[in-house]
């Protein structure tokens, strides 16, 4: 299987996961929900638990479709429109095509971490608000697992875009 082609099915199952979580905790949370912690993981503002999950959806919804949208639709995307590195040598006539599929991948894989940090996100409080964990230390590995991989992407999309040197 092409990398493209993985990274849109693991953002299908990620998408199924997000909608299993919905369906799954909407009528067993309460009405009124947290919306807000302190650093420490404790609540300090609630909103309503349909208002949460309109946040925690469009959300997700909104993040798919502009890193994913990208990535499975780059190629219709005007050049102008796309920032990359060497932009003028990726999207020559003869190199257009590979870079293409690079930022596709690259965008899908930011969109997929993104989407997992969101599911373990809304984990996370489903279980403080269900079984009373308290999530302080876990959100601070999260957030930090969550930087270094935008870094290390970051890293990764600036070589991967990199003009080649002549041999």
């Amino acid at each position: 299987m092409n990398p493209k082609r993985l990274q849109a099915l693991i953002s299908g199952v990620l998408l199924l996961l997000i909608a299993f979580q919905v369906f799954q905790y909407y009528p067993k949370l309460p009405n009124i929900m947290p919306s807000k912690y302190n650093a420490s993981g404790q609540p300090v503002s609630t909103m309503t638990k349909e208002a949460f999950f309109c946040v925690y959806v469009g959300t997700y919804l909104l993040l798919f479709l502009i890193f994913a949208g990208v990535g499975l639709f780059a190629h219709k995307v005007p050049i102008s429109m796309i920032n990359i590195p060497n932009r003028d040598y990726w999207f020559s006539e003869e190199h257009r095509a590979e870079a293409n599929d690079r930022l596709g991948i690259m965008m899908l894989r930011f969109s997929n971490i993104t989407s997992l940090f969101l599911i373990v996100l809304l984990q996370f409080i489903v279980d403080q608000i269900l079984i009373g964990a308290n999530f302080g230390t876990k959100f601070w590995v999260l957030i930090g697992a969550y930087f270094i991989f935008v870094v290390i992407w970051t890293f990764q999309f600036w070589i991967k875009f990199k003009k080649p040197t002549p041999v």
